[in-house]
């Protein structure tokens, strides 16, 4: 089926189009664009084959005297009436060749389906030079194979085909033994679900997570609790929106624990100093699987020596190394 037409530029200050209009009035070509429409649908030949003025009107929408429509159509040139009575839209395969040759194309991918469907008759199609097939003779193809597999699927088989059938008797069945009755003071074993073999429900499905599906509107109460612990950046902690998403994400596939996490955090903010990380940044990288090393200590500023001179520069100096390599002065 057409899903589309072709329209030319020159549609829009053609000369018939500005009659059309002047015979119906003021945007009458919406009711042509609506024939066009609906013929590469019903029609793809262009021949309006079993079409009277009504059915013409209603295709194009019009709700007025499908007469009048008519006859400015073929006034105009856009429908033509041939002998026999029979309107056809003018020129339409020479327009609109993509949607003139629709059925054409179905033919053909049709006859493409019978190879799956019935190879020996389209090897025998092809050989006589067949590449496309109708919608009825395709239906007469598969006929027979469907009657055949429609009385092999009712019949059923008799009692007297199968040669396993033995003419002799069945034996009675032995007459069960009664069950005793359970002693009143032996306890039952409770039966089991029907779900396993006696286990738990609770062991059979597991605990649904609560960080399932998509991120929730309202954030998670461990979440806030992380975000109340995680440090600010000059007054800021970034977008929390997508913070929570991050979180949310590492929480519902690598089943992290949040309280952990946030243990975690409370250790290592006080690591960070004045430049914590993103917490974006933080949750996607798990950086709460971070080590603390202890930072080394800072090294001895050295002092101004101002105008020291002799004995008293050298002293100063001497000073400064012992400190300097922890050794005593």
């Amino acid at each position: 089926m057409n899903q589309d037409i072709r329209l030319s530029i020159a549609f829009n200050n053609h000369r018939k189009r500005r009659r059309l209009a002047r015979l119906l009035g003021f945007g009458a070509e919406v009711y042509l664009i609506d024939l066009w429409l609906k013929v590469a649908v019903d029609r793809p030949s262009g021949h309006l084959e079993g079409w009277d003025e009504e059915d013409i009107a209603d295709a194009c929408g019009w709700m007025e005297d499908p007469k009048k429509l008519v006859a400015a159509l073929v006034e105009t040139q856009w429908l033509e009436k041939d002998t026999e009575g029979e309107y056809s839209i003018h020129d339409w395969c020479e327009h609109q060749p993509w949607a003139c040759s629709a059925e054409d194309r179905a033919d053909k991918a049709r006859f493409s389906k019978l190879a799956q469907v019935n190879r020996a008759k389209y090897d025998e199609l092809k050989e006589n030079g067949v590449n496309a097939i109708s919608k009825e003779e395709y239906r007469k193809v598969l006929e027979p194979s469907r009657v055949m597999g429609t009385l092999l699927g009712d019949r059923q088989p008799a009692a007297s085909d199968s040669p396993a059938v033995a003419s002799v008797s069945p034996a009675p069945a032995p007459t069960p033994s009664p069950t005793p009755s359970p002693s009143p003071n032996v306890k039952q074993k409770p039966l089991p679900p029907a779900g396993g073999a006696g286990e738990e429900p609770s062991q059979q499905a597991k605990a649904k997570s609560e960080f399932s599906g998509r991120p929730t509107k309202a954030y998670h109460p461990t979440f806030e609790t992380f975000w109340a612990e995680y440090p600010a950046r000059r007054g800021r902690k970034g977008n929390k929106r997508k913070a929570f998403d991050a979180w949310w994400k590492s929480m519902r596939h690598k089943r992290n624990n949040p309280d952990q996490i946030i243990a975690d955090i409370i250790r290592l903010r006080d690591t960070y100093g004045e430049f914590p990380p993103d917490a974006v940044t933080w949750i996607n990288g798990q950086r709460w699987e971070d080590e603390v090393h202890p930072c080394p200590p800072p090294k001895p500023a050295m002092r101004q020596t101002g105008r020291l001179q002799g004995s008293e520069l050298l002293a100063h100096n001497t000073r400064v190394a012992a400190e300097f390599l922890g050794a005593p002065c």
